[in-house]
């Protein structure tokens, strides 16, 4: 009895993905004796359990037999539920091992979805997936031939691509290993938008160059027609490429989304610009079957909110933990997911409905009602959170007709550059985070003030009663404005920049005290 079912038995893995990342599973095929049947047990999904009519026709379709057996399939663990069609190549490899017409080994890693014809079809989520199974321990992974390009920018492990199940076949029969295509190439992103492209607005320019330089949130306000969109909308044209490992960690999440088919790999750090009609699932990720959200499409990127005050309270106070903890937690009855969130903040928004209260060339048409309710969405915390708040004004007269080259010093290619060696200073600190990351003890070192300083911020702190995170907000703006100078201590004229950016609150007290 021993031998029939050692026969009769086999352990794989494969994986599947929940949320950003996956989990291992143990995939067990035992073939008996009774009546014709396949029974999937472990927590399967309807796709699932409706893989063993697509797993029957394929083997049959690749020329291989499918003996009359009882077929019982194991997932485990047993508690997890299993979603998706990854398994459906290691469970055919499985059969066909207890039918005695393959022999495999307990370490076999396989994952991909087959066609009734028994070609295997690419999957979604395979960087994560080969990052799990390198985890746990295992060298070699079978993957669909159309994933096996990227899932070589995993390192030491082992990728045999399968195009049909008869190269899996071929390699634990013969050893033969199919071609791999090539790696993605790595490349950067050309933008079509600069900066050269705006007249004016110097002051606009000088603080989304800090913002950028050091990651810092930013709030852009001002009348309708200003420019503020506009100027954001240019902001992907100096951001710096991203590093290797940072680039992989946002196609992983991409991947997980099923937003990636490429064959190559961009650099350029993702620009989210999502409609203010979004859905809180729709900016946090979650759903029936998880998928990452906005927020974590964001990361190492920019989340940029146009019409800031045009979402829903709910949908903007969500944005208070990630923007602190740079993650997002979603529990629901069945999962709990972890996002990455880490990103900038950009967002614009007039300073009322209509958008005149703040214009001297045009009278505004709203109540003090009207414009206490508008404003009452942005609570004080999500203000809190905002490293540097500027007022855009509409652009003078005299700057449309300013020569282009006058302003060259505000060209991308320029901002870039100043942006690059402003990074590199931060990268090379004790602490080698963006200036906006620093945490409390980090901040007491990176971003000391001398006596001057000092007397200056105590002054400020007196008059408008900040609190420490606002306080540690103006030492970390002066912290990247003084990078950007080439300082290596922080002036009283780096300072009183950052409390400029600061002091764009008084607007929004005065708007909030109507």
């Amino acid at each position: 009895y021993d031998v029939y079912f050692i026969l009769m038995f086999i352990q794989l893995y494969s994986a599947s993905l929940l949320g950003v990342d996956a989990h291992m599973v143990s995939i067990e095929v035992f073939g008996g004796r009774g009546m014709p049947s396949e029974s999937i047990v472990g927590l399967p999904d309807t796709v699932i359990r409706e893989s063993k009519n697509r797993i029957k026709t394929a083997i049959l379709q690749s020329g291989y037999d499918y003996p009359l057996k009882a077929y019982t399939i194991n997932l485990a663990p047993a508690e997890l539920k299993k979603e998706g069609a990854y398994f459906d190549l290691a469970i055919a490899l499985g059969i066909l091992h207890v039918t005695d017409q393959l022999q495999l080994l307990d370490s076999v890693v396989a994952v991909g979805e087959l066609s009734l014809d028994g070609y295997v079809r690419p999957i979604k989520g395979i960087l994560a997936i080969c990052l799990c199974a390198k985890r746990a321990g295992f060298s070699t992974i079978l993957v669909p031939k159309a994933n096996a390009g990227m899932a070589q920018l995993i390192p030491n492990i082992h990728i045999i691509a399968i195009d049909h199940i008869h190269d899996a076949v071929a390699y634990f029969m013969h050893g033969t290993e199919p071609c791999l295509p090539l790696p993605p190439i790595f490349q950067s992103q050309q933008h079509a938008s600069d900066f050269s492209d705006v007249q004016g607005h110097l002051s606009a320019k000088r603080a989304l160059e800090i913002a950028v330089s050091g990651r810092h949130h930013i709030l852009l306000i001002g009348p309708p027609g200003s420019g503020k969109s506009m100027l954001a909308k240019r902001i992907p044209s100096i951001l710096p490429d991203l590093p290797i490992q940072s680039a992989i960690d946002v196609l992983k999440i991409q991947h997980s989304a099923a937003l990636h088919s490429s064959s190559t790999l961009s650099l350029s750090p993702p620009f989210r610009h999502p409609h203010h009609s979004i859905s809180s699932v729709g900016l946090v990720g979650g759903g029936r079957i998880p998928n990452p959200g906005e927020l974590a499409l964001a990361h190492h990127g920019v989340l940029f909110l146009d019409e800031f005050a045009e979402f829903s309270s709910h949908t903007i106070n969500m944005l208070r933990q990630p923007l602190e903890d740079h993650s997002i937690t979603i529990s629901r009855a069945h999962y709990t997911i972890t996002y990455p969130t880490q990103f900038m903040l950009v967002a614009t928004m007039n300073p009322c409905p209509c958008g005149f209260s703040a214009d001297p060339e045009h009278r505004c048409r709203c109540s003090d009602y009207t414009i206490r309710s508008y404003w009452k969405k942005l609570s004080g915390p999500i203000l809190d959170r905002f490293d540097m708040i500027v007022y855009v004004p509409r652009i003078p007269t005299d700057d449309w007709f300013e020569p282009t080259d006058s302003q060259s010093h505000y060209f991308s290619k320029h901002m870039l550059s100043r942006i690059q060696d402003a990074q590199t200073k931060q990268s090379s600190r004790q602490y080698p985070l963006s200036n906006a990351d620093l945490n409390g003890s980090a901040v007491a070192l990176q971003c000391k003030l001398d006596a001057e300083c000092q007397t200056l911020l105590k002054t400020w702190m007196t008059a408008h009663q900040w609190s420490g995170r606002v306080i540690h907000c103006i030492k970390k703006v002066s912290r990247t404005i003084a990078d950007l100078d080439g300082s290596p201590t922080i002036t009283t004229q780096h300072l009183c920049e950052a409390y400029h950016y600061r002091n764009a609150c008084s607007l929004v007290d005065r708007f909030c005290s109507i």
